[in-house]
């Protein structure tokens, strides 16, 4: 007797986007975690970090600790709200539905900084920083993917 197991294509593909997300958002919050810490990086110190993370003048000091651990603390709930929308983590309805809303949230606050970020005025303070071109190339794709990814996920789950 042989047990064959069908996967439906949507749904390995949607697993694979909900792992990636899980991935990118847990990789951002250690990120955020090493800054909170006292690192640098992709900065070698203080300065460099804000020129390259921040985008704001040479002089300025980087985010404070606290700033730092909340943008993590952050990435870890919408983390969390995507594996309890995967049934990663099972809960009753009411907080699936409470995930599904966050999700929703996170993934307009990305796609806004990531729309934003290719509105030069928005960032026109940071010309001449190696943020400004970061930001291009980096940093507001990453929103966009983010927030893309997150409404993706949601939509197999809209029928609540």
């Amino acid at each position: 007797m042989t047990l064959t197991l069908e996967l439906d294509p949507d749904m390995i593909r949607l697993l694979g986007a909900q792992c990636v997300l899980v991935v990118v958002l847990m990789l951002i919050a250690g990120l955020h975690i090493h800054w909170g810490l006292g690192g640098f990086w992709p900065g070698t110190d203080g300065t460099t970090l804000v020129e390259r993370v921040v985008g704001r003048t040479p002089g300025m000091k980087p985010p404070s600790p606290v700033a730092c651990f909340l943008v993590a603390l952050g990435m870890i709930v919408v983390t969390v709200a995507v594996m309890v929308r995967c049934t990663v983590i099972v809960l009753p309805p009411e907080v699936n539905l409470s995930a599904a809303f966050l999700v929703w949230i996170a993934a307009i606050t990305f796609i806004i900084r990531g729309v934003l970020g290719f509105f030069l005025p928005v960032f026109s303070y940071a010309k001449g920083t190696p943020f400004f071109k970061l930001n291009l190339l980096i940093y507001s794709p990453l929103c966009l993917g983010l927030g893309y990814g997150l409404f993706w996920i949601t939509k197999p789950f809209s029928q609540l």
